[in-house]
């Protein structure tokens, strides 16, 4: 019979905690301050002026839609990659 392994010194309900603690605490962490941060840039009128071809302020029709599109794909790649 082999031995238990370790895993960096942790194995069972404390090798759980430590990746609790170094892996998802601060993605967690990050994911909110990336949104909290950026989230405000996207409604700036130099913004539109600048990027048109996403304006998130007044879109019409299509642009809409595709807007849906976009906000979906990126909130799905961002939780789930």
């Amino acid at each position: 019979m082999s031995s238990p392994k370790f895993f960096m010194g942790y194995r069972g309900h404390s090798l759980k905690t430590a990746m609790l603690l170094l892996i998802v605490v601060p993605t967690f962490l990050l994911f909110g301050y990336n949104n909290g941060s950026t989230g405000g840039i996207a409604t700036l009128s130099t913004f539109v002026k600048q990027f048109p071809q996403i304006d998130t302020v007044n879109p019409k029709g299509a642009q809409l839609a595709a807007n849906a599109r976009l906000k979906g794909m990126y909130h799905y790649l961002t939780f789930y990659t």
